[in-house]
């Protein structure tokens, strides 16, 4: 019986044969063939114990059933998590290298930007500290020809559920990708890099002293955790908004072309007239740009005679509740492009709280306001 064991531990099935067996599987159960002489084995623990064999698929994954982790890290209003949370995909599918093991849990987002939870599993002899800080060198999402459509770093999300227990969830955007694509429907491979942990001490003085990775982590910092056919099914509830309307930017005016509104997200782009060599024209917006340290702009940049850095300031955006508030964003990206034929300013927001698009009055571009309908 052991060395029968031993072999059946040893079987492997690919996907059409582990679709045969279980078509097998639910033929003998309507049947009711698992009869073993006098011994009558529970029907549904014989199908359990089978089905979750065949979850085991080909080249380390494993299908695992996890909750909702992204739902576990966002912050906002109880209806707009519940709403964005619906939208969340399920993936529970894990990697496992020397004693550690990586499982995606969930992905969500929308067509320029996605979330991805995660639960890290440490061997037995290395232990995870709720005082330490732990993190991924970057995550890549690719499709194709590898080509790169979405790249972040995250060390913010991870939380320490027990001494070998980590979930996490980081941001990807498209950021530094090849291709410009979408996200949303695609099947694409993620590749999650270079674990470390981070040792603090004296934090939050200005004797601080971080020391970065551990003897523990030095060997899984070189490892990468590659995830192929990963399905990118989330649904995106972007509001999508095409103005085609001018707007005054750049010391000039430009078209207003799109604005787009997800609870994750805002993007707006402006495209032609003033945008050309936008670079070394004058900034319309003056008061975006005072938060910058003196020493990194000047006057003769803000007037357009030199080559101007922040660019993407004066494209200004605020976002209006209903209840007379702004939103919050906490982190920005900008794409641009002066040539004459290409001329465009794409400025994409985040912010820490997940947005109520139902509670949206208005989005305020450039000092215009547009109405949700």
């Amino acid at each position: 019986m052991k060395d029968f064991k031993n072999d059946f531990e040893n079987i492997k099935f690919n996907h059409e044969e582990k679709e045969q067996l279980t078509n097998k599987i639910f033929e003998a159960a309507k049947k009711e063939e698992f009869v073993m002489k006098k011994r009558i084995t529970p029907l549904k623990f014989i199908l359990a114990a089978l089905i979750a064999t065949l979850c085991i698929s080909v080249g380390g994954y494993a299908a695992v059933e996890f909750g909702n982790i992204i739902k576990t890290k966002l912050k906002g209003s109880e209806n707009a998590i519940s709403e964005f949370s619906e939208k969340v995909s399920k993936v529970g599918i894990s990697k496992t290298w020397n004693g550690w093991t990586v499982t995606i849990t969930d992905i969500a987002g929308d067509n320029k930007n996605i979330m991805i939870g995660f639960e890290i599993k440490s061997p037995e002899n290395i232990k995870f500290y709720k005082d330490r800080y732990y993190c991924f060198d970057s995550i890549d999402v690719s499709i194709g020809d590898n080509s790169l459509i979405g790249w972040g770093s995250n060390g913010d999300n991870f939380d320490v559920v027990d001494e070998h227990t980590l979930t996490g969830m980081i941001a990807v955007n498209d950021f530094w990708a090849e291709k410009g694509e979408d996200f949303e429907g695609k099947t694409a491979k993620i590749t999650f890099k270079g674990l470390y942990d981070v040792i603090v001490e004296n934090a939050g003085t200005k004797d601080y002293k971080r020391y970065e990775i551990t003897e523990d982590f030095k060997d899984v910092n070189k490892h990468k955790w590659v995830f192929d056919n990963i399905p990118l099914n989330f649904e995106s509830t972007a509001i999508i908004m095409t103005p085609n309307d001018e707007v005054d930017i750049y010391g000039g005016k430009a078209t207003l072309t799109e604005i787009s509104v997800s609870p994750i997200s805002v993007i707006v782009r402006v495209e032609g007239g003033s945008c050309e060599n936008h670079h070394y024209r004058p900034v319309s917006h003056r008061e975006t740009y005072s938060h910058l340290p003196s020493e990194w702009i000047n006057d003769k940049k803000l007037e357009g005679l030199e080559y101007n850095d922040f660019c993407d300031y004066d494209l200004t955006i605020n976002v209006v509740m209903k209840d007379g508030n702004s939103v919050d964003f906490r982190s920005q990206k900008a794409n641009c492009e002066t040539e004459k034929d290409m001329a465009y300013m794409e400025r994409i927001l985040k912010s820490d709280e997940i947005i109520d698009l139902e509670n949206i009055d208005y989005i305020e571009v450039c000092g215009k306001k547009y109405y949700i309908n």
